[in-house]
């Protein structure tokens, strides 16, 4: 059986996602931390890491509101959050990188003959800027790029919708793709296609964060890999 496709998702499988995030959020705690007159310590870091899980960046004025309720400091005023957003924003993408070994690997494929595309949960446009400020959109055609928002229950993993799509678009049937994640729902959305699945651990992430479904039965990866380039021995 030969592998024609490999398939992949963004965040933490090409590009390190969570890394460029932390680095972001930390710069802005420190921004905030100089507004309000007060230093970092383990317990504050521990508040915005425990607030964050609860608020994500989808809502960053609640986060810094309930941080200053948190340290007894003043409420932040509203030009402090919009250039806390700002510069959250430009810290993420200025350290924003693929995985070690992803863009020769995926040159790699393609030189092998082997097409390569990507279906991947979240904010289209935002996905879609990883893929240029990383260099990775020189390499998927755009028509070979899926994305649903994680709230998009009947397209987001680990639903198939996405993999049926991707399956037509590519002309190819389930036991010639393959499919690289780093979470579970990735693994159980491809075993559930009856695609090869293989979890990378590059990242280091346990890919339990930020779930907003009710809790995934654990399911076996076909293939695990410590680094991208481990790809190319998968036949």
């Amino acid at each position: 059986m030969r592998i024609e496709a490999y398939v992949f998702d963004i965040d933490d499988t090409l590009i390190a996602t969570t890394k460029a995030n932390r680095r972001a959020r930390r710069r802005c705690l420190d921004f905030f931390l100089q507004s309000a007159g007060l230093e970092a310590n383990e317990a504050v870091i521990e508040a915005e890491r425990r607030l964050y899980e609860v608020f994500g960046w989808s809502k960053p004025d609640d986060l810094w509101r309930s941080l200053a309720i948190e340290l007894d400091a003043d409420k932040p005023a509203q030009q402090w959050l919009e250039e806390a957003t700002e510069l959250f924003t430009s810290a993420f993408f200025e350290s924003l990188s693929t995985l070690p070994t992803v863009t020769h690997t995926l040159g790699a494929l393609r030189e092998r003959g082997v097409q390569i595309a990507i279906i991947s949960d979240g904010e289209k446009q935002l996905q879609q800027r990883k893929l240029r400020e990383t260099g990775l959109d020189n390499l998927f055609e755009s028509e070979r790029v899926l994305v649903s928002i994680q709230s998009d229950y009947y397209n987001a993993k680990p639903s198939t919708t996405n993999f049926r799509r991707m399956e037509k678009a590519l002309g190819l049937l389930p036991h010639e793709l393959l499919y690289v994640g780093d979470k579970p729902w990735d693994i159980t959305a491809a075993n559930a296609a009856g695609w090869t699945s293989v979890r990378t651990l590059q990242a280091g992430g346990d890919g339990a964060n930020n779930w907003p479904f009710p809790p995934l039965k654990i399911q076996t990866p076909d293939n695990e890999i410590s680094t991208f380039s481990e790809l190319l021995d998968i036949k």
